[in-house]
């Protein structure tokens, strides 16, 4: 008999006549399109129309999703499966073992690949191997890729896992080598495939893999063991997706270098105003100045506690900015008294470069409403900045006042937005 270019329910009626349960499942739609009298039965239907109304969808597993579409890939090459399947009809465990094989469905004008399932009831229990089906059942929802090679790198056998993240057989590269082509690194793949030939029992590696979502990271694991039907030397093979981890670890490691790169910058900026501390501490000590010099001095020395205070307010801001605990003050304070106190706290440094640094804030009201600590930090860093990379001439700061209509307060006056 010719075989139909897509097949209608009833051209299955004749199916009814036979003893053993047979049934369409269409995955497309992840529904069951037919069945016959005894597949009815073995559904614990009370009828086929019952039977097809049932939502499969919503009890699926994402394994079994896998499965059957790496069925309709093996259909597309004239393959069939057979397979055993584990089911819970209206609660009541069904073990089969079932001959799938693709079959056309629909309408002249609509039709697709569908999954013809002839099945074999398991009824005696010494039919049943229990640690076989759990050991099956639990490779299939493993959610770690799990691939059989044989020892040339040619593809056997995958669980539902691997499936999803390389694809089925025919996905693999056109290459008499399946092992290596998923490396993105070829020859990595090549001398771990080698190292497995040579004798070594088991490698695991760290390596970009080919996926069907890019390249992606995998901790792999690949040892050489026995098929256990043909008994012939196989390399069973483990890839877990790590990529997130790697961008984790990589992150983590830049953020170390930050810290590191930021300490080793504030140990710098420390030593240059401890250095004055320590210089004008000593002329204090051990030479006789006039109350002028003392008084130039004390006045440095305090500039100088200011700016490593400064610092190290700046290190306890950055560890409240990583706890999220950062908070702005809103307090009354004289802009300009700010300024000048950020000036002669630099103007030291400016000094020892024979650079001169002013400043212009007299626009400025004697009041403002902010955090004067924030602002003193910001302009402490610009300063500290334009005096470390001036190398000759004047460092000026230079405050301006921006008006608008929306800034007026209630008696009319501008506020101002430093």
């Amino acid at each position: 008999m010719r075989r139909k270019e897509y097949y209608t329910r009833d051209d299955m009626a004749v199916f009814d006549l036979l003893e053993h349960p047979i049934y369409i499942f269409d995955i497309l739609n992840k529904c069951l399109w037919w069945a016959n009298a005894e597949a009815v039965k073995m559904w614990n239907a009370t009828s086929l129309t019952e039977l097809l109304e049932r939502d499969f969808a919503s009890d699926m597993s994402e394994a079994s999703k896998r499965r059957m579409l790496d069925y309709l890939r093996k259909f597309k090459k004239g393959e069939r499966v057979r397979e055993s399947w584990t089911m819970y009809p209206n609660g009541v465990r069904t073990t089969t073992k079932e001959t799938c094989s693709g079959i056309t469905i629909g309408t002249p004008e609509e039709h697709h690949v569908a999954i013809l399932c002839e099945c074999d009831l398991v009824t005696l229990q010494e039919d049943i191997d229990h640690a076989s089906l759990r050991g099956v059942e639990m490779l299939r929802h493993l959610p770690v890729a799990v691939s059989q090679f044989d020892v040339n790198g040619i593809l056997m056998e995958q669980n539902p896992e691997a499936l999803d993240l390389f694809g089925g057989l025919e996905d693999e590269e056109e290459t008499d080598d399946c092992f290596t082509c998923r490396f993105v690194d070829r020859e990595l793949g090549k001398r771990t495939l080698q190292q497995l030939q040579q004798g070594t029992d088991c490698i695991s590696l760290e390596a970009q893999q080919h996926t069907t979502k890019g390249a992606r990271w995998s901790a792999i694991k690949a040892r050489k063991a026995r098929d256990p039907v043909s008994q012939d030397p196989v390399i069973l093979y483990s890839a877990r997706d790590i990529t997130e981890l790697i961008q984790a670890k990589n992150d983590a490691n830049r953020a170390f270098m930050e810290k590191s790169e930021m300490l080793a910058v504030l140990a710098h900026e420390i030593r240059t105003p401890l250095h004055q501390v320590i210089g004008f501490i000593e002329l204090l000590v051990k030479n006789r100045l006039t109350s002028r010099e003392k008084e130039d001095i004390l006045h440095t020395l305090q500039s100088s506690t200011v700016s490593l205070m400064t610092i190290i307010n700046d290190v306890l801001d950055f560890t409240k900015l990583e706890a999220g605990k950062m908070q702005l003050e809103s307090i009354p304070f004289d802009p300009c008294a700010v300024c000048r106190g950020c000036l002669e706290t630099i103007a030291a440094v400016a000094e020892q470069k024979k650079l001169q640094i002013s400043g212009d804030c007299q626009e400025f009201p004697s009041l403002a409403i902010g955090d004067p600590n924030r602002i003193r930090q910001v302009l402490l860093n610009l300063l500290s900045n334009a005096v470390k990379f001036t190398h000759q001439g004047s460092v000026t700061l230079n405050m301006t006042r921006h008006t608008s209509i929306s800034n007026r307060d209630e008696d009319g006056d501008h506020n101002c937005v430093l």
